[in-house]
């Protein structure tokens, strides 16, 4: 199904979209919502691929990717002491909407 939709090089192209993606990279107006989405759609393609981050690694990269206002209320509020994915994304995307 993949074969169909994505480029020819997706599986190359898509690890590293990954990476570059920032919350700051997105265009004005994003919301961390916008963003996590995005990513998770992303990581969601390479399921089955050596690619594919799993919840920690995932949550690093998603976190890391926050802009700096973001990352200083997620500190603040210990967010990183959240360990399920869900409640994290839940009470970050909290922070971001006050």
């Amino acid at each position: 199904m993949k074969d169909n939709y994505l480029a020819s090089d997706w599986i190359d192209t898509i690890p590293l979209e990954m990476l570059l993606l920032t919350l700051a990279a997105c265009p004005a107006g994003t919301t961390f919502w916008d963003y996590y989405n995005c990513i998770q759609s992303l990581n969601s393609l390479l399921i089955d691929t050596d690619s594919f981050q799993k919840e920690p690694a995932f949550c690093q990269k998603v976190e890391a990717g926050l802009d700096a206002e973001l990352t200083q209320k997620c500190h603040a509020e210990k967010c990183h002491e959240i360990m399920d994915i869900q409640a994290w994304s839940q009470a970050v995307k909290s922070l971001d909407d006050a």
